[in-house]
């Protein structure tokens, strides 16, 4: 019998799965919306659409493991995951509309890495 973690596909599978629940931000995940200017309503806002992202996604995500694969979806998620990290990394200060609208692409995209993974 072959030991479990001598499977290349084990080892990866659980790389990505301790990178992935890595996201630098995270525990200063409050600190860090508040400070770019979001109010506490925009920031359940943002949470409540991060959470319906998941729940909407997990049957669609599900069927296209199906098609596509289950590696080819978690390749999926990788990547949007870092563009979902990348976007609030160039965010302007500037206008409080704009940051607001990133954050929800933010929280999206979050939410749709999640269900894919």
């Amino acid at each position: 019998m072959t030991p479990t973690f001598s499977i290349p596909n084990i080892r990866l599978f659980i790389a990505f799965k301790v990178f992935f629940n890595s996201r630098f931000y995270y525990p200063v995940f409050t600190i860090l919306f508040l400070d770019f200017g979001l109010t506490v309503a925009q920031f359940s806002i943002l949470n409540a659409v991060w959470a319906a992202t998941i729940v909407l996604a997990e049957v669609p995500s599900g069927a296209l493991a199906d098609i596509i694969g289950r590696k080819q979806l978690l390749v999926f998620a990788t990547s949007i995951m870092i563009i979902e990290i990348g976007i609030i990394s160039f965010i302007p200060k500037t206008d409080p509309s704009i940051i607001f609208i990133v954050f929800l692409i933010n929280r999206v995209l979050s939410g749709l890495a999640e269900a894919a993974a």
